[in-house]
């Protein structure tokens, strides 16, 4: 259901390069959503980690992949990095979210730390559940352009001009 989603959004139709994750601790699935972006041609990403840092890597079908010290898949080292800002659209995974658009993260500051300063689409993935009505705010938290479940896209606060264009690219909305 969450691939529906995703395929209406035309800031996915018209990406080239997008940034997905290995789904682990309960986080949805995007291993769909992947395999759409092979049919559709548009080259996938994945995080790899140094040390405190994360990278993304493409990732292509077949492609062997290797554990990090959490156990999830990331591309092999001699997958070259590529700077965040080269990438279009960027799935986030989260614990909880607010509907103002406020992530919870694992805690690891990852996801923070990289995309932090992006001007990307970063969109955070999660269960319509995870929604809660607050969360702490700290300076350093990434701030996402939305956040989309298994029912759709939520309408969070958006910071700048350009962040509520997102959910004005949906193709169709669902009633």
């Amino acid at each position: 259901m969450l691939t529906r989603h995703v395929a209406r959004l035309r800031q996915f139709q018209t990406a080239r390069r997008v940034a997905l994750y290995w789904a682990a601790d309960g986080e949805i699935d995007l291993a769909p959503v992947m395999r759409l972006c092979w049919r559709r041609r548009k080259r996938v990403y994945l995080p790899r980690l140094s040390g405190d840092s994360m990278h993304f890597a493409e990732h292509k079908r077949g492609k062997k992949t290797v554990r990090n010290r959490f156990g999830i898949p990331e591309p092999e080292l001699s997958a070259p990095a590529v700077d965040v800002d080269a990438l279009d659209l960027i799935f986030a995974p989260l614990v909880a979210f607010t509907p103002a658009g406020e992530r919870l993260g694992m805690g690891g500051g990852f996801y923070d730390r990289t995309l932090g300063s992006t001007g990307g689409w970063v969109l955070g993935v999660a269960h319509s559940c995870q929604c809660v009505e607050a969360l702490p705010r700290e300076s350093w938290d990434l701030a996402m352009a939305g956040v989309i479940t298994e029912k759709g896209p939520v309408r969070p606060l958006f910071r700048g001009s350009a962040g509520p264009a997102i959910f004005n690219l949906m193709k169709s909305r669902q009633p």
